[in-house]
């Protein structure tokens, strides 16, 4: 389109604006970019011998101007730095460098100490400080060091809670006389909550613990005791807290475990408050302290198996077991071992109770401990007095269910590597020759179980535990066992026999078990030698067109319950189902049993059904 003559942004020619042919458009302006880098300070220039010298500036802040070697050229220029004495290496900043450049006198110490509390806060003049106080800086007097820890002292809180200031603090506080010590924990006393918490200030307060040993954790403890959950809750608090415990006199450390007496549990349990407890449990213990150390304990063997199973908790047990009495270890002992079996199942608690076994072992045989050591093996091996009598009598449901699972197991192995060479070794030897003739040795840990007794007491013990099936020469108590054990109705996950009984099972006895989900490539033989790890296997039958289901037929009842109650199966690497009942339109591979899986799956009379979704 034609400019119009009233466009300011071009220019007309000299002739009246009678076309618009004479019209110019504008310059173009060239606008530098808003985030452009300056380019680069350097320059050639031929030197003296005729040869080109190139010069750059530095880039990192206190490093001369640099020169080609090869030229003698002019004397070395000042450092562009002249300006900022604390943006350079002390060597720079003393100004002998710089004299020796072009005789330009650079002040010393008088300016960094003009305003401390400033240059403290700096990054690099921070760092300046640090050298002086610390004894480096060259030509550096004891009365500039002086100086400077007056200044330093003067704003100690302020500085020890900025994240530069704190290393200036630091180097002061090794720098202290007596005199100057006693200042220093008049000047931290009244702030201890605030430098205790803070970020950057807890690392100050460990210096001086340090420093201080005897008397600054006197200081701290009068401060925290009233209200100690804010130190124990904080990440830096609780770091500090547990320093000043190792440093506490007996007499103070008396009142600490007095003042967190009614809070051990709660203690115990904490993140942090079980490193607190810990180290209070060793400080009794050092100085002696014992009414406050048996006080905590009774206190803590309350809840043993509640703190055994916490992952916090359980730290705290350990520590009493490690540095306690004997009689602070028997109490702790005895409550464990009320509730072993279901504290050798859990995924932490199984830890504790290989820590007691191990305790108990190392203990004398006329020693406070050793009827406890009988007492906690015949616990974990499931051997209880009979009702009437003197006699023991095991529970063998609760020893299978021990064998089988994936912790329990771990408890019997830890009983007879660490007790079987003590004088218990009779009663263990006995009651796992029981277990293993009535075929409670069972589930995917039995080799591993039967390989530690082999090392324990050799190839004679298979001799004389070989298995028993139901209808051989076996006593009437173990035939009556077997035999209630598969017709109870009651399965690893608790189902009742009414509740099987509606799902379609009948009270017979089970000895083959229907499984599903076979992989294609999968043979009899593989069937075979999977299951032979619950009993003897009598017969392998495919089933279905796919043959991707089978019967497994076992010898006797109890090597099907144990394939049964085992929570999952692999296969040649692929997950299959095992069930005690085909499914009602006659297909093989589609098994299933209501009431004996444990993770919530349903089973259809027309295929396996998930929950959680089709697992196929």
């Amino acid at each position: 389109p034609r400019p119009s003559p009233s466009d300011a942004s071009g220019t007309w020619g000299a002739a009246a604006p009678s076309s618009w042919r004479d019209y110019r458009p504008p310059e173009p302006k060239t606008v530098a970019p808003r985030h452009s880098k300056p380019p680069p300070q350097s320059s050639w220039a031929p030197a003296a011998g005729g040869r080109p010298r190139a010069v750059f500036s530095s880039k990192a802040a206190g490093k001369s101007l640099r020169r080609d070697s090869r030229s003698p050229g002019p004397e070395r220029q000042p450092s562009p730095n002249a300006a900022r004495p604390w943006a350079r290496d002390w060597p720079s900043y003393s100004g002998n460098h710089e004299a020796a450049r072009g005789g330009v006198e650079q002040p010393r110490y008088e300016e960094l100490l003009q305003d401390v509390r400033g240059s403290a806060k700096d990054h690099a003049r921070s760092q300046l400080l640090v050298q002086l106080l610390s004894g480096k800086a060259p030509e550096a007097s004891e009365q500039d060091v002086q100086e400077a820890i007056a200044a330093v002292m003067e704003h100690a809180v302020d500085l020890a809670c900025d994240d530069h200031g704190c290393y200036v603090v630091e180097a002061m506080l090794g720098a202290l006389n007596a005199e100057q010590q006693d200042l220093i924990l008049d000047t931290f006393r009244g702030h201890v909550r605030e430098l205790v918490l803070d970020k950057h200030a807890f690392h100050v307060m460990q210096a001086a613990l340090r420093r201080l040993p005897e008397k600054l954790p006197v200081v701290f403890a009068e401060e925290w005791l009233d209200d100690v959950w804010p130190y124990i809750e904080s990440p830096h608090g609780n770091v500090v807290v547990q320093q000043c415990m190792d440093s506490l006199p007996a007499d103070y450390l008396s009142i600490v475990a007095a003042a967190l007496d009614e809070q051990a549990e709660a203690l115990a349990s904490h993140p942090h408050g079980c490193r607190v407890m810990q180290k209070l449990v060793e400080g009794c213990r050092k100085h002696g302290i014992l009414e406050q150390l048996e006080a905590l304990v009774d206190r803590l063997s309350a809840n043993a198996a509640q703190l055994a199973g916490d992952k916090f908790g359980n730290l705290v047990v350990h520590c009493i077991l490690d540095n306690g009495r004997p009689e602070d270890q028997l109490r702790m002992l005895e409550a464990i071992r009320r509730g072993a079996l279901e504290l050798a199942k859990d995924k932490i608690a199984f830890n504790v109770l290989e820590k007691c076994i191990k305790v108990l072992a190392s203990v004398e045989d006329d020693s406070l401990l050793a009827s406890e050591r009988t007492k906690f093996a015949r616990a974990l091996l499931a051997v209880r007095d009979a009702p009437g009598s003197d006699e023991e009598e095991p529970d063998r449901d609760a020893f299978a269910q021990l064998a089988k699972d994936a912790y329990g197991h771990i408890s019997i192995i830890c009983v007879v590597r660490h007790l079987a060479d003590s004088s218990d070794r009779e009663l263990i030897r006995r009651c796992l020759v029981d277990a293993r003739r009535c075929g409670l040795l069972q589930g995917p840990y039995r080799h591993a179980v039967e390989e530690c007794l082999m090392k324990a007491f050799g190839e004679a013990f298979f001799d004389e535990s070989a298995p028993v099936s139901v209808g051989a020469d076996v006593t009437a108590d173990v035939k009556e066992d077997v035999s209630r054990t598969a017709n109870s109705g009651v399965g690893a996950d608790g189902a009742d026999g009414a509740a099987m009984e509606d799902a379609g099972w009948e009270n017979e006895e089970v000895r083959a078990v229907y499984i599903a989900g076979l992989p294609p490539e999968c043979a009899e033989s593989d069937v075979a030698e999977y299951f032979a790890q619950f009993g003897e296997v009598q017969d392998v039958i495919f089933e279905g067109s796919g043959r991707n289901g089978a019967r497994v037929d076992f010898s006797d009842a109890f090597a099907a319950e144990s394939a049964l109650a085992q929570d999952e199966h692999r296969l040649l690497g692929r997950l299959i189902d095992v069930g005690v009942e085909p499914a009602s339109d006659g297909e093989g591979g589609r098994r299933g049993a209501v009431g004996r899986r444990r993770r919530g799956r349903r089973w259809a009379a027309d295929g396996m059904e998930d929950r959680r979704g089709d697992r196929r």
